[in-house]
C-alpha cells in the first residue's frame, strides 16, 4: 500500500518578536508600505516632489507613538499631507520599549 501523506505544517499566525525585541526590518518595511502610495498621492494632490524623512517613535501595540518630518518637506502643504498619513501606518506589536528609526520616503 502507498503510505499516506503527512500532513505538512499548518499556517498559524505570524510569530511575534521574543520579548525585548523590536520590530524586524520586514516587519518595519510592511507597516511603511502605505505610506509610499499616500506619499505619491500626496504629491499629486499639491504638485510638489522632494523626500520626506520620517521620524518615527512606535508604541509596543503597534501605533506611531510620535511622527515628525524632517528633510526638505518641511513648512510645505506636501509634507504636511505626508506625516499626516505617517501618523495613521499600524505596524505590528512587539514587547520592549518604544522603537524609534527614520524612514525616507519618496515624494514623487
Amino acid at each position: 500500500p502507498t503510505p499516506s501523506p503527512r500532513p505538512g505544517p499548518t499556517p498559524g499566525p505570524t510569530p511575534t518578536p521574543e520579548p525585548g525585541r523590536q520590530l524586524s526590518k520586514a516587519q518595519v518595511m510592511a507597516g511603511v508600505q502605505p505610506l509610499r502610495a499616500a506619499a505619491h498621492d500626496c504629491a499629486s494632490k499639491h504638485a510638489a516632489e522632494g523626500t520626506a524623512v520620517i521620524q518615527f517613535m512606535i508604541k509596543p501595540n503597534g501605533t506611531v507613538a510620535r511622527a515628525v518630518l524632517a528633510g526638505d518637506l518641511i513648512g510645505t502643504p506636501v509634507g504636511e499631507c505626508v506625516i499626516l498619513a505617517a501618523r495613521e501606518l499600524k505596524f505590528d506589536s512587539f514587547e520592549g520599549p518604544l522603537m524609534r528609526f527614520n524612514y525616507p520616503v519618496p515624494v514623487r
